[in-house]
């Protein structure tokens, strides 16, 4: 076993070194090269290696050799053959001298784990064979679960063997040790190899395998994609330095430039393990012949396919992005047979693939031939100064505040003498910051305090110092805002553009962001924000599960649970309170003055509420010694936290369209808003006439309001009944006046005023359950038992009675009607539903509630008394038991697009409820959109790129929107923010839905930006690939997502629909919300059958014990695993034949999916979910630590199997954030990061940049897809996901470019309304015929002339 400390890779075994520090075998260690050496020989018996000095490149270099990640089935189905096996056993017979072992008995699930800085390279066995440990060091230190009490025998079961690290590296040390000697290869090394492989070895080859043999001694009755599985986590490539930020420091202050070559990674001396060839046999049983069908046009160009059929990236791009790769090497499946039965089973097998146009052209020179090696260096460049900054910061202890603040407007700096002066903004490099604003008087800053190592600072603005009038507050400018880079006098124009490097940390610190000056110019400066809101969630941040559980008890603690030691709430008096442990924690309580108070107050406590603001920044200032350190041994590439400062930067420019939109939508939110209250004024008025001759009763919808009177004498509204009297304005001028006000589709009379029905059926409101709807439980009723009469009182005296004969006949029939509807709502019979339904072993289940006198159909049918009549919740969002509290809430808006949910009076009805999901949109969004800080630019601070552009005018208004977003508010580390990373697509008939296309570009820039599409299935599918063959679309979900297509059924959604026996759209709507029209039994019932065809099933593995016991009974026992219903028909046989065995005694843990299309994609994200220190495989960041298996142990599962695409989703963002700026700082683009929105990535950048900008948008997607793939194993890359499939050149911010954006308030759309004309979408082609495939500006410059020639 090898597992990874810090920067070496070396056994888990470890012993003290004669200084004391815990030296761990074969790692890299200057100070006892030679003790090492000794000791890896005494381990290992390598006898002949004694013949190697010390002095030997591998001694030192080949330690730190990488493994291949997720390599699994992958290389276990490769090297199937024994020869290789036996021939390495011979070999190592023939070396080793009988050591002093001892054996570990088999261990099951067994992980080994050591601290590390980096990615994690422990491994995760499923089954191990006996293992030779030395006596004298110690087992591994952490072991999950293990088996010790049945011996190893030499029985017919197949088992899983690992040719060792070690013994690959016993072959390869002996080719080094006789080529050191002179011996020719043909000699030794040569014949050696030739032997086992039938190759002759030319060297060391540059690629390199890890393998994992599988000994099957019963070949018979295999499955496909269920073998036992080992993972590993691993780097492809690790330098020799590995601690980059020591190299990197050495090298800029020595003021080197890191190449390739430098920084520690290795070049012509680096050694790599050979690649383990399979014999001819086994070759010659893996090849096939692939049937594929391609277009005939395609035979006569040379396509790129790898060997499933896939079309790879085109051979000049393969060559710059893989050049250490053969193409032999990149072409091989790994198990083709395999894959081949798993795609048959899927019915993908033998499809027509897709033929794309190929591009060529020179990618720019990266900085590392390695792809992990060049993100690293380029991220390093962006974040080394500010890196340094934070560790000067953390490093000294801040001054002492003072203890009279100065009430001057302005910066004032506080001196270690006590004496203080007014300066321009902070001077030094580093601050922890924190703003204060009265909430009262807007958005504005009122004052600030700032620390840095040297001194203190306060700020107080000019309104809060002085009696000038106040702001106002919907138009902010600049000069009211807090300057941290810039005297006032200063025009900021591009010349006076402030670029040195500069910090502010703070907690929440976007929402300080908003307040400094600086960050408003169209051009970005060097200032950069660090945020410990964001660093807490990333490393001990909660779910909403954990959140809930903290807060129930915060008051009253009932229960302990471990990760409640490890994470808290967000809160800085939280964040403080948990990491620094402090006496006293921070008083809040001042804060209310600012949220309630006026300036005056502020004034008349002006010293308390700056020793306030003061204490908050010193509390941040604790909080980042704390965690700063935390968060880089979690998140050790430098990608991370570049990626982290980049999200910090958004940036939405606007103009005075903006305003207008405000304006616009208000106006007609209110005129349909009055119309709406109109109408319901008439339809609460209409129901008053169902008082006469008391009709209410007779209605299944009024018959439960108040309709009493007041039996004293009233003045106001007599003779009207109570529900109609709430209503009506009891205050004001209208008080008294029969006439209801303020309607609105928010209170709980409206659905029955309206009639609303469900399905056909009457809503109803019961406050336990909440808004549902009544069904009849019977065919008639005259069919209603006599007992339900019983209880049920029939006196009015009593209070409301239902009328039930009368909902029996208007609603009765419709129980028959809708059941037929029901079961035929799909193609499948219901008979067909209840074989498989008993497949799944559900029989039992049904039965007992048969018995019970209950129905699968009825089983969701609550009693709330009333005879004959059941009562059915209204399902919510969040499943189950949740209680919906308005029936007209936007949550429900598809359900009155299909008409589930409707009303019985017809078409007035129906104008209210289209009229309320118009109003819809705004209403939810209004306060979030009109609290929107916008800063409008003096001319004089605009770019020269803007006042020299045709479009640009003094007449106009510029301004600048600056989103408050948390760079890492989940777990997952996504970006969070309320209004703007939400914000909806323009719809026709939402009033103020077109918010994005109000975000626009000055003149002289255009948004560059581009859908990452399908970006986190991708990932999931690239991680099923890589977990079971290691080639691209080797899975069903991998095929689907690279080739599928809608036209012949293989997209997604058309196979899941096939698959599960439903139409593509039906499926759609089961993958996204739960379908009320189908009865609970037949939604599980699909549920689950789509659930079998898409994860699959649980199997289980047999332990020995298991083995040994279905052996005993007769079964013919293999290395696949068995469903529960095998292995409880095992036990009862157990049981029958006096063995006492239970369930957890004879299988392995956890379970693993088999048979779905995604069920490799599940095992592999479970696996790194189970391990002991769970990481994303790419940049290798940690989950929070409230979620690591030693504190949850097998809770919280689903959040942790998402944290791991979603995180990896985030680090795909981070990778392609840093090489856009990258290129744009290389290439010399003038443009910045705008926004990140769901998939979506926009830049702002200047018309004359754009073409060159959509290049670098494509290059970028391209070099992080490939860096994904390498750093799962994969060799190639399919050209479908290399580049986007357009990249978005427009005006505004738009789902796409060519949309008009109507809606109610914007009637005339964009073009008309706003006179913003369509932008453009260029494919791959496109930007390579404006820009030649080149990034440099004068190339580009030279290539526009000789266009505008010819």
């Amino acid at each position: 076993m090898w597992c990874r400390h810090a920067d070496a890779v070396r056994p888990v075994t470890s012993f003290r070194g004669e200084r004391g520090r815990k030296l761990c075998l074969g790692s890299y260690y200057c100070g006892d090269k030679k003790k090492i050496l000794l000791i890896m020989l005494n381990t290992r018996k390598l006898s002949w290696l004694n013949h190697l000095g010390h002095h030997h490149p591998w001694v030192f270099y080949q330690v730190r050799l990488p493994l291949s990640y997720c390599k699994l089935n992958y290389i276990i189905q490769r090297y199937k053959s024994s020869k290789v096996v036996k021939s390495i056993q011979q070999a190592k017979k023939i070396a080793i001298v009988k050591p002093m072992t001892k054996n570990v008995d088999k261990v099951i699930n067994k992980v080994v784990k050591k601290p590390q800085k980096d990615y994690n390279l422990s491994r995760i066995l499923r089954k191990n064979s006996s293992v030779q440990v030395e006596k004298k060091f110690p087992e591994s230190p952490i072991e999950t679960e293990t088996q010790t009490a049945f011996k190893q025998e030499n029985d017919i079961v197949p088992k899983i063997e690992i040719t060792s690290v070690n013994e690959v590296i016993e072959k390869v040390i002996g080719k080094l040790y006789h080529k050191s000697h002179g011996l020719s290869s043909s000699q030794e090394t040569a014949s050696s190899f030739d032997k086992y492989t039938g190759k002759v070895d030319h060297g060391i080859e540059k690629a390199h395998k890890v393998k994992v043999i599988k000994n099957n001694k019963v070949d018979n009755d295999k499955i496909m994609g269920a073998s036992k599985k080992k993972i590993f986590f691993f780097d492809k490539k690790i330098n020799i330095e590995q601690d980059d930020s020591l190299d990197y420091d050495k090298y800029h202050h020595e003021g080197n430039h890191i190449s390739k070559n430098t920084n520690g990674s290795l070049s012509d001396e680096e050694v790599r393990l050979s690649v383990l060839k399979q014999d001819a046999h086994a070759s010659s049983g893996n090849n096939m012949d692939i049937n594929i069908n391609h277009d005939k046009t395609e035979a006569l160009q040379n396509i790129r396919r790898n060997a499933l059929g896939i079309q790879m990236l085109p051979k000049g791009i393969f060559d710059q992005l893989f050049e250490e790769v053969s193409e032999k090497d990149s072409q091989k499946a790994e198990d083709l047979d395999g894959a081949k039965e798993h795609l048959q089973a899927h019915g993908l097998w033998d499809k027509t693939t897709s033929f794309m146009a190929e591009v060529d052209f020179k990618l720019p020179k990266l900085e590392s031939k390695d792809l992990d090696q060049h993100f690293r260096v380029i991220a390093e460049d962006q974040c080394f100064h500010y890196k340094e900054l934070l560790k000067k910061l953390i490093g000294e202890d801040l001054p002492s505040p003072p203890s009279q603040w100065e009430f001057t407007p302005g910066w004032t700096r506080y001196n270690v003498d006590g004496s203080c002066s007014p300066v321009d903004y902070p001077e030094c490099s580093a601050i922890v910051f924190d703003v204060e604003v009265c909430i009262k008087e807007g958005s504005h800053p009122t004052l600030a305090t700032a620390v840095s190592s040297k001194y203190w600072y306060s700020w107080c603005s000019e309104v809060l110092t002085s009696t000038v009038q106040p702001i106002d507050r919907n138009e902010i400018s600049m000069k009211v805002l807090i300057p941290l880079e810039s005297s006032k006098e200063v025009t900021l124009t591009d010349a006076h553009l402030p670029k040195s490097p500069r910090l502010v940390v703070g907690h929440n610190v976007s929402y300080d962001r908003l307040r400094v000056r600086e960050q408003y110019l169209l051009k970005e400066t060097g200032l950069r924000f660090v945020d410990t809101m964001s660093l807490h969630i990333a490393v001990s941040g909660l779910v909403s599960e954990q959140r809930a559980l903290l807060m129930k008890n915060k008051n009253e603690p009932k229960i302990r649970l471990p990760w409640m030691s490890v994470g808290c709430q967000n809160s800085l008096n939280d964040v403080y309170k948990f990491y620094c442990r402090p006496e006293k924690s921070l008083e809040k309580s001042t804060r209310d003055v600012f949220v309630d108070g006026s300036l005056n107050d502020i004034r008349e406590d002006f010293q308390n509420l700056m020793a306030y603001c003061a204490s908050d920044v010193s509390a941040t200032h604790q909080v980042l010694v704390k965690l700063l350190p935390l968060f880089f041994e979690r998140f050790p590439h430098p990608v991370t936290f570049s990626g982290m400062l980049e999200m910090g930067l958004t940036f939405l420019p606007v103009t005075k369209n903006w305003e207008r939109y405000i304006e616009s939508s208000e106006y007609q939110y209110k005129q349909v808003e009055r119309m709406l209250n109109e109408e319901l004024v008439k339809q609460v008025q209409a129901s008053l006439s169902y008082l006469k001759g008391e009709e209410y009763k007779n209605d299944p919808w009024l018959w439960s309001l108040d309709w009493s009177q007041p039996k004293a004498k009233v003045k106001k509204l007599p003779g009207y009944p109570n529900w109609y009297r709430k209503l009506c304005a009891r205050t004001g001028e209208r008080e008294g006046t029969p006439e209801p006000e303020n309607m609105s589709t928010s209170l709980q009379i409206v659905p029955k005023i309206l009639k609303l029905t469900w399905d056909g059926f009457p809503l109803h409101y019961e406050r336990k359950f909440g808004w549902g709807y009544l069904k009849p439980n019977y065919q008639s009723f005259k069919d209603i038992p006599h007992f339900e009469w019983d209880s049920y009182p029939l006196d009015a005296n009593d209070g409301p009675v239902f009328p039930v004969k009368v909902f029996y006949d208007v609603f009765g029939v419709k129980t028959q009607d809708l059941n037929v509807s029901e079961v035929t709502v799909c193609d499948e019979s219901t008979d067909d539903w209840a074989q498989y339904y008993d497949e799944l072993n559900c029989v039992r289940e049904d039965s007992r509630k048969r018995k019970r006198g209950k129905t699968d159909e009825d089983e969701n049918l609550k009693n709330i008394g009333i005879p004959g009549v059941g009562f059915i919740p209204l399902p919510h969002k969040d499943g189950a038991g949740c209680r919906v509290g308005n029936p007209l809430a936007k949550d429900f808006l598809s359900k009155i697009e299909d008409n589930t949910l409707t009303s019985h009076v017809g078409d007035v009805a129906k104008l209210v409820l289209e009229t309320s999901k118009s109003l819809s949109y705004w209403k939810n969004n209004r306060d979030r959109i009109l609290s929107q800080m916008v800063v409008w630019s003096n001319h004089s601070s605009l770019p020269h790129a803007v006042t020299s552009s045709d479009g640009y005018t003094r007449d106009s208004k510029y301004g600048v929107i600056l989103p408050m977003v948390i760079s890492a508010g989940t777990i997952t580390r996504r970006a969070v923010e309320r209004t703007w990373m939400t914000a909806s697509n323009a719809y026709s008939d939402r009033i103020g839905s077109e918010l994005k296309a109000m975000v626009e570009a000055p003149p002289g820039y255009k948004f560059v930006g581009a859908d990452v599409d399908s970006q986190e299935l991708w990932i999931a599918a690239l991680l099923g690939d890589a977990y079971f063959t290691g080639e691209h679309g080797a899975t069903a979900l991998g095929w689907m997502t690279l080739q599928g297509k809608k036209s012949d059924g293989t997209d997604m959604h058309s196979h899941t629909a096939q698959s599960a026996g439903i139409s593509r759209d039906h499926a759609k709507r089961l993958l996204k919300q739960y379908n009320p029209k189908l009865t609970d039994t037949e939604t599980r019932r699909k549920a689950e059958h789509l659930f079998a065809v898409t994860k699959g099933e649980k199997g289980w593995y047999l332990n020995d014990a298991g083995e040994n016991l279905a052996s005993e009974l007769g079964y013919h026992v293999t290395e696949e695993p068995m469903p529960r219903k095998k292995i409880m028909k095992i036990l009862r046989e157990a049981y029958e034949n006096n063995y006492e065995a239970t369930f957890s005694n004879i299988v392995e843990k956890p379970p693993i999916w088999v048979g779905g299309s995604e069920s490799h994609m599940f095992n592999c994200l479970e696996a790194i979910a189970r391990c002991p220190e769970p990481k994303t495989p790419v940049l290798g960041a940690r989950i929070t630590r409230a979620l690591e298996p030693q504190y949850v142990d097998d809770q919280f599962m689903t959040s942790r199997v998402n944290w791991v695409v979603q995180s990896s989703a985030v680090d795909y963002l981070h990778i392609m954030l840093v090489c856009m700026q990258w290129l744009f700082t290389k290439y010399h683009i003038s443009g910045r990061f705008c926004i990140s929105i769901h998939d979506e990535v926009r830049y702002l950048v200047a018309e004359g940049d754009c073409y060159r900008a959509a290049l670098a948008l494509q290059i970028t997607n391209l070099l992080t897809r490939a860096y994904f793939a390498t750093r799962l194993g994969f060799k190639d890359l399919p050209l479908s996901v290399a580049f986007f499939s357009g990249v978005d050149i427009d005006q505004v911010l738009r789902k796409e470019p060519h949309l008009d954006c109507v809606t109610p308030s914007n009637p005339q759309g964009l073009i008309k309304g706003y006179n913003i004309k369509p932008g453009t979408t260029l494919d791959m082609n496109a930007i390579m015929d404006k820009t030649n495939g080149e990034l440099a500006k004068l190339d580009f410059e030279c290539y526009e002339e000789i266009i505008k020639t010819e």
